[in-house]
């Protein structure tokens, strides 16, 4: 019979921290336009609001 010695638990993961948003993060303003978009048909002010996030740098 072999015997091993236990492993130490992983270190919990740390939470991200900083001032910049987290890639994958979703844009709540964005869903909601996209949202409507779909449900009416009607994608301009999607298409403006994307174009604003263009011009701001995100």
């Amino acid at each position: 019979m072999k015997v091993t010695k236990r492993r130490k638990a992983p270190a919990p993961d740390k939470p991200a921290s900083g001032s910049r948003s987290m890639p994958g993060t979703t844009d709540k303003h964005l869903e909601k336009l996209e949202a409507d978009a779909v449900r009416t048909g009607d994608r301009t002010e999607l298409i403006r609001y994307r174009k604003k996030l263009k011009t701001r740098g995100k």
